[in-house]
């Protein structure tokens, strides 16, 4: 019995739950005796608190690409003679096409000091430093035509003809159109302008020819304007926007889509006029535009006006009767602005040239000794 009251005691004392833990503390029940205990309820876990989620790193940026500097304009140029056309010629024609310079017609040296026509042909390869003729042009050829070209073809419109079937004489102007195939060596007659003319300038953009300014076969000066789709069959030449100021023997060239007529004259030999008028045409519109003027105004320029990188480059040509010049300037329609380059290595009327990459070659043309097969290349500094 002394157990149990010792039990009785020492549970009086401490609450019922937590019975069997003070019975253990109070005493140890005899042998033979099970201890009785309370059980002691488990306590509640701690949550485990949720992980702060680790925020998505800020990407860094990729930095833009540097861009190309702009290629570097050159005003500065050297000039290494090329070899000599066959026979020296002026009031040529000419263009590049595939890497090449054609060139077609201008006066017959052969028949001088009387002005006529030659159907003379010929292609100058850069490369190779050569000049390869080519099939002779329709007829007795011409001169002061206008010259459009693709990858493909040249085109030939208008210009001074022969005044008779024996190919001597000229006459002031014509309606004969032609395209000269490239790679078949081949001459195919298109439409005929409306009228004839002579020393106007033909285009070629978005697939339509353009034929603009020029004189009459009177040697009136003109301004009209006339357009050929070559896309559409049996088409025919349509009316344009014509010219701000009717002028003939004037430059001209395509960039970025436009037009820009450059230069000319009003009027005929010793009665001319040199014009620095320069207007661009946005066929989109069908407007012309006024731009900065020529430096000092200047006219046979017709094949040696053209595109070297992003400017239109004007060679040589008169800038009065009689009065040629070797001076090169260069328009940057960017900035409107004109710029002189280095100036040909002698004065030069009506020649032809064309840009090669950043270089440019000049050929043939008038010099002060008469007619000129010579020529050279401008590379820049």
């Amino acid at each position: 019995m002394l157990t149990v009251r010792r039990s009785l005691a020492c549970s009086a004392l401490l609450p019922a739950l937590l019975l069997s833990v003070v019975l253990g503390s109070c005493g140890a029940p005899p042998a033979g005796q099970s201890e009785v205990r309370g059980e002691v309820p488990s306590p509640s876990p701690t949550p485990t608190p949720d992980p702060t989620p680790t925020p998505d790193p800020t990407p860094t940026p990729t930095p833009a690409p540097t861009p190309p500097p702009p290629p570097v304009v050159s005003n500065d140029f050297t000039y290494t003679a090329i070899a000599a056309q066959p026979q020296g010629v002026f009031e040529g024609q000419g263009r590049v096409v595939g890497g090449r310079l054609y060139t077609f017609g201008g006066y017959d040296v052969t028949k001088l000091p009387g002005y006529t026509p030659t159907n003379r042909a010929y292609v100058f390869d850069p490369a190779a430093g050569t000049w390869t003729r080519l099939a002779n042009m329709p007829g007795c050829g011409v001169t002061h035509a206008g010259v459009a070209a693709n990858d493909a073809s040249v085109f030939i419109a208008g210009g001074y003809a022969a005044a008779s079937a024996d190919c001597s004489g000229q006459v002031f102007g014509t309606r004969a159109v032609w395209r000269y195939d490239v790679a078949k060596n081949t001459y195919t007659a298109l439409p005929d302008l409306p009228e004839a003319r002579g020393g106007g300038q033909l285009e070629l953009v978005g697939g339509r020819l353009h034929y603009f300014g020029g004189s009459t076969l009177a040697r009136a000066d003109a301004a009209q304007h006339w357009t050929l789709d070559l896309g559409v069959a049996d088409a025919a030449w349509r009316v344009a926007a014509a010219l701000p100021r009717a002028r003939n023997h004037l430059g001209s060239a395509v960039l970025n889509g436009r037009i820009y007529a450059v230069g000319g004259q009003q009027g005929q030999d010793a009665q001319a006029v040199t014009s620095a008028d320069v207007d661009v045409y946005d066929p989109s519109s069908d407007r012309w535009t006024s731009l900065p003027a020529l430096p000092r105004g200047r006219s046979h320029i017709a094949a040696s006006t053209f595109v070297l990188g992003a400017r239109i480059v004007v060679a040589g040509g008169e800038t009065g009767y009689t009065q040629k010049t070797a001076d090169v300037v260069a328009y940057d329609p960017s900035t409107r602005t004109w710029a002189t380059l280095s100036p040909l290595p002698a004065a030069r009327t009506s020649g032809v040239a064309g840009a090669f990459g950043d270089t440019f070659v000049f050929t043939g043309g008038e010099g002060t000794g008469g007619a000129a097969g010579s020529g050279w290349r401008a590379t820049p500094e």
